[in-house]
């Protein structure tokens, strides 16, 4: 290889570990704070003004979504063909935890019918069979199997990004979850990817980018499933970060959560969460405020 060449790929990784790296710098974290806090208020013209972040440069938009691209080629294919049966056959064995017997069917649908519509979700799926099972090489080479053109292509890199986090490879984790992310903004594991981004940037004690991640789920995805998991993270991130601790603010983002649990928000009332930042609340308020419930 060139010097030339060595100098430009050299450039590249360094532009993309800009644009993972430094795509939280553009809201400051109080502005951050100040967002989420008055959300909690009844007048919503108070609320300041939050930008939207525009789709990456290096995106590839398409006129119809993966999962419409998905539902139209389904549509052409007989109800109750053969290839149709197996490929159910083995979802209702592998949501029994069959995983063996899923995996069986699975391999034979591709098998028999290399051209399948539900080709690429049944790969989809092995992988995710191959995660439970810890087979984690395996579920990569079945998550890499599914082209960019494919419907599945964003649930992959979704899954490509627990692969690589479970292995220990955070920076590859990393590239993909944020490429579905910015990419693939609509599509139900979006959201996800922003959770898990955030959590990977907390571990590493990068609060700044944390932070944003999970503000873009407050923001930008308000009625998923993921809201409590997004408020949780910002108040961790508030009593965890060495650059950005605020005892306080952590204490009333958990407070924040508790009250919407108590009113019965959607995603709070019932979420998993809720008795672990009931405990991490009691904690700093026995440690930082001496008080006792």
């Amino acid at each position: 290889m060139t010097r030339y060449m060595w100098t430009t790929l050299i450039c590249g990784i360094a532009v993309l570990a800009v644009a993972i790296g430094s795509a939280s710098a553009k809201e400051k974290p109080e502005d951050i704070i100040k967002y989420i806090l008055t959300s909690e208020t009844d007048s919503a013209a108070e609320k300041p003004k939050f930008r939207t972040p525009t789709r990456s440069a290096t995106a590839k938009p398409s006129s119809t979504k993966p999962s419409e691209q998905k539902q139209k080629k389904q549509e052409k294919l007989a109800p109750g063909s053969p290839e149709e049966v197996i490929y159910k056959t083995a979802i209702q064995l592998g949501n029994a935890s069959h995983n063996e017997a899923a995996l069986s069917k699975f391999a034979e649908l591709k098998s028999k019918y290399p051209q399948s519509v539900y080709r690429d979700s049944a790969s989809v799926w092995s992988g995710r069979i191959h995660l439970r099972l810890r087979n984690v090489a395996v579920a990569l080479k079945e998550f890499e199997s599914i082209a960019e053109s494919s419907g599945e292509y964003p649930a992959a890199l979704f899954y490509l990004g627990r692969s690589h986090a479970i292995q220990g490879a955070r920076t590859k984790a990393i590239e993909h979850y944020f490429k579905l992310a910015t990419q693939f903004p609509d599509v139900d594991l979006a959201d996800n990817a922003l959770i898990e981004l955030s959590q990977l940037y907390l571990d590493d004690g990068r609060g700044a980018q944390a932070l944003e991640m999970a503000a873009k789920v407050i923001r930008q995805y308000p009625d998923r499933d993921t809201i409590d998991e997004a408020y949780y993270l910002v108040g961790k991130i508030f009593e965890r970060d060495p650059v950005l601790k605020d005892i306080e603010t952590a204490r009333k983002m958990y407070q924040i959560f508790l009250r919407k649990a108590q009113r019965k928000d959607p995603h709070f009332a019932q979420s998993p969460l809720r008795r672990q930042v009931a405990r991490d609340l009691k904690n700093i308020e026995r440690i930082y405020f001496n008080l006792e419930n």
